[in-house]
């Protein structure tokens, strides 16, 4: 789970807590949001170099949220249909 950034602009992480399910992506509590709303999210695509959320692209969900934690509008749904 991204936790912030150190002094150093670094991505404090730490392991999720549990995998994501289907059921955590159907109720929007998988972690993932949209770039428009998670400033953190945004700095840390710049950072690991990965694609936007938005994208669609698989390599997008490296991005380390932690599943079941909360819920949040996201792209969620938009891995479902993928699936």
């Amino acid at each position: 789970m991204l936790q912030g950034f150190d002094e150093n602009g670094r991505p404090k992480l730490r392991a999720a807590k549990r995998p994501i399910t289907l059921q955590n992506l159907l109720t929007h509590t998988a972690g993932f949001t949209y770039d428009l709303f998670n400033a953190n999210a945004v700095r840390y695509e710049k950072y690991a170099q990965v694609p936007s959320l938005g994208s669609g692209k698989n390599a997008a969900l490296q991005i380390p949220f932690d599943p079941g934690y909360r819920w949040e509008c996201g792209i969620n749904t938009d891995y479902v249909g993928k699936a």
